[in-house]
């Protein structure tokens, strides 16, 4: 298993074949999903399930029976290693394409910071990015990116 989001009863695990698991019973029982095409991150945000891929985001709206593309506005097609949300905003971290931010509910992406990146967090109203350069801080819901530690690898930030 290469990744795994627990929602409430909702869980979902990625194997290394890639094939998407998902089980609706806190992991009693088990069925494969409809093709999540790499997915490695996964983020349940409102009434819709994100699955961050290799190529972009999908979304669901049935749990993760069924998915369909939802990257509207994103300029680099990349692997996704984060989705966050916080304070009405959703955030991906493209592995090298940077930061996209969306506003409503994941239907339509802007990119306010370029950039590799492993990981996005929140601490209250501070957001907390991850890279293999260090880590960024952002006060104002991601409009601006300031380094507060560089030199470290950061792969995932844990709140």
């Amino acid at each position: 298993i290469s990744a795994v989001h627990a929602d409430d009863s909702m869980v979902f695990a990625v194997s290394y074949s890639v094939i998407t698991y998902r089980s609706s019973d806190s992991g009693n029982s088990w069925t494969i999903s409809d093709s999540t095409n790499g997915a490695n991150v996964f983020l349940r945000y409102g009434s819709s399930v994100f699955a961050g891929t290799d190529g972009g985001i999908l979304r669901s709206t049935d749990d993760g029976s069924h998915w369909v593309s939802t990257d509207q506005g994103m300029t680099t097609m990349d692997r996704v290693n984060a989705i966050h949300h916080s304070d009405g905003s959703v955030f991906v971290w493209m592995g090298t394409g940077g930061i996209y931010r969306s506003t409503d509910s994941m239907h339509t992406l802007t990119r306010p910071a370029t950039g590799s990146g492993n990981a996005v967090a929140s601490l209250g109203n501070t957001l907390l990015a991850g890279s293999g350069m260090g880590v960024l801080r952002s006060a104002d819901n991601g409009d601006t990116w300031l380094w507060v530690k560089t030199g470290v690898n950061v792969t995932s930030i844990i709140r």
